[in-house]
């Protein structure tokens, strides 16, 4: 028996916006906006700083993709996102694991 997803369709798509956007589209479900504020990229995300690397997103296999390996899951949108049409990725707060 798998554990429940708490997205129920795969990414299928990834396009790139203005002002570190991406809309994403799922095989299932509305489309969906991830917007990153600028102070999120630290630790992993730190390159996506780098508008040409950040503008190379792409889709495989179900998951967000950039060169260098970082990678945005399906599993990491949750069910509130996809009804909301939209997730920001804040920085993180001092003393919070990013």
């Amino acid at each position: 028996m798998t554990p429940e997803r708490t997205v129920h369709s795969d990414m299928v798509e990834v396009t790139v916006e203005p002002l570190w956007r991406l809309k994403i589209r799922f095989t299932e479900g509305p489309t969906v906006t991830v917007r990153f504020d600028p102070g999120y990229f630290v630790g992993t995300f730190e390159p996506l700083r780098d508008p040409q690397l950040f503008n190379q997103a792409s889709v495989d296999q179900g998951v967000i993709i950039w060169p260098g390996g970082i990678e945005l899951t399906a599993d990491a949108i949750s069910d509130r996102i996809k009804h909301r049409g939209e997730w920001v990725l804040f920085s993180p707060r001092p003393g919070s694991l990013a």
